[in-house]
């Protein structure tokens, strides 16, 4: 009897943890670097480490996202999983993802944005 009372109560703890854990917010972002630029994203997602290729800037643009040369795209953890399991279909997830703002584009800071940045975060 006490094996399933441990057992249920690792569950609730384990079922309580799991509905109180914060959802995807596009909002709490950090400086990251890549290819010697630095880019304002979102903490908590998927993201290539080298800018968009030009072939795909324009099927990204073609779905109204806001994509330039340099930028990085970026994307919550579960659209990068459907990514990965949607044979064929990338850009319908990708357009669904950027409409709820789980996935866009990240232009790189120029200096000054960058220097406010930084100083915004140390204060």
């Amino acid at each position: 009897m006490t094996k399933i009372s441990l057992h249920t109560g690792v569950l609730a703890v384990l079922l309580l943890g799991a509905c109180t854990q914060p959802g995807f917010n596009k909002d709490k972002k950090a400086i990251k670097f890549a290819m010697d630029k630095q880019y304002y994203i979102p903490l908590e997602v998927s993201y290539n480490s080298r800018p968009i290729p030009d072939a795909y800037l324009s099927i990204l643009r073609s779905i109204g996202m806001d994509c330039r040369k340099d930028d990085l795209l970026w994307m919550a953890y579960d659209v990068r999983k459907e990514m990965n399991y949607s044979q064929n279909h990338g850009k319908e997830v990708i357009r669904k993802a950027y409409l709820a703002g789980e996935a866009d584009c990240a232009h790189p800071l120029s200096d000054q944005e960058y220097q406010y940045r930084i100083n915004r975060q140390n204060h």
